[in-house]
């Protein structure tokens, strides 16, 4: 684990990577809900990081990240900012964002605003919809709560679910244009 100065605060970060060297490799970017930290993910990690160099990152106020003083501003565009600082710290230019709860609305704001930084955003939150229009969902391949059965291209798709009922945790990656084409489930 490690530490970025981005802004006013110290992001504590873990960049977990065990892709072959010699190969390129894409980033996925785990980011946590309100009140939480870099271990809500790690069931993850290992099920990503074969394939992916995984980012996890304590949000501002949250885990080891530097918490605010009293009285300071704690806004939605401090966070993107916080996430996007860090990705230019670690010379990240893309990332599969997948969040949970409130990293979910932070990434969905850099989707909107920064769409170029993104390969796709998953938001997992259970059964929770927020009302996100379809042809949002579609242009910016959010997916909330469930594996989504329909294919987006010929490339790589990260599926995460959370059942908040029974905290089971599931992962598949997917490559190609079909549902069938898992490479990766739990």
């Amino acid at each position: 684990m490690a530490f970025a100065t981005v802004g006013d605060i110290d992001i504590h970060y873990d960049l977990t990577d065990f892709t072959d060297p010699w190969q390129e490799s894409e980033v996925v970017l785990l980011h946590h809900g309100f009140a939480r930290n870099v271990d809500f993910w790690r069931p993850w990690v290992p099920l990503l990081a074969r394939r992916y160099r995984v980012l996890r990152l304590d949000s501002r106020g949250c885990g080891k990240t530097t918490v605010p003083p009293p009285g300071a501003p704690y806004t939605l565009e401090m966070m993107v900012a916080d996430a996007l600082g860090l990705m230019d710290h670690l010379g990240i230019g893309k990332v599969h964002w997948a969040a949970e709860a409130s990293g979910g609305i932070v990434g969905l704001d850099v989707a909107l605003r920064h769409p170029q930084r993104f390969v796709e955003l998953q938001r997992t939150l259970g059964d929770v919809d927020l009302g996100i229009d379809i042809h949002v969902r579609q242009q910016f391949q959010i997916r909330i709560g469930e594996f989504d059965a329909q294919p987006r291209s010929a490339g790589v798709a990260i599926d995460l679910r959370i059942d908040h009922r029974d905290r089971s945790r599931q992962c598949a990656i997917r490559e190609g244009a079909g549902p069938d084409r898992y490479l990766l489930a739990d």
